[in-house]
């Protein structure tokens, strides 16, 4: 059928294919285990941050708790000093008195609508939080902080769903090339 000479070609063409196919295979596993290495990275990381994210909270949580009895003391002490100036002061102050105080009761309504709705952001939020701190004491300058902190929330938000958008077209790459391996 087929002579020494045939056969040995064949052999040799055999083995050149084999190897080819080899060296194929290690290539696609090492580009698997790249894969896999890099979507356990992506992993960890994600992890870690979710796992500052909660510390922040937590700080975030006993700083608003800390600022709302802060807030109820100073309320409490508007209406002590509102009542004391009641008893001194003639009828024309006492009008500006209250137009003055309705002005300040109507901001801090606000601010703790604020504060309630940031407060169910703050598990994606990071590095704001430790700028609430500073805030604590200047109540004006908090209406425009808030709104920076929304817009970094969003930002993370949409970031960490980039992220998860990552993973799953990573996940989908990793299954065709496994498919592919296996067809």
């Amino acid at each position: 059928m087929f002579n020494k000479k045939e056969f040995e070609e064949i052999k040799e063409a055999l083995k050149e294919m084999k190897g080819k196919q080899l060296e194929s295979s290690k290539e696609m596993k090492e580009h698997v285990e790249s894969a896999i290495q890099f979507l356990k990275k992506e992993i960890q990381e994600m992890k870690d941050k979710q796992g500052l994210y909660y510390e922040e909270f937590d700080k975030s949580v006993s700083t608003f708790n800390d600022l709302n009895g802060r807030y109820r003391k100073e309320f409490d002490s508007l209406n002590i000093i509102k009542n004391q100036m009641f008893e001194k002061v003639l009828e024309r102050t006492e009008k500006e008195l209250k137009q003055e105080l309705q002005r300040h009761l109507e901001e801090l309504k606000l601010e703790k609508s604020a504060f309630k709705e940031l407060s169910q952001e703050l598990s994606k939020i990071k590095e704001e939080v430790q700028r609430l701190q500073g805030v604590a004491h200047k109540t004006k300058e908090i209406d425009f902080e808030l709104t920076s902190y929304i817009k970094k929330i969003t930002e993370l938000d949409h970031e960490k769903l980039s992220l998860l958008k990552r993973v799953d077209d990573l996940q989908s790459l990793v299954a065709r090339i496994r498919q592919g391996k296996h067809s």
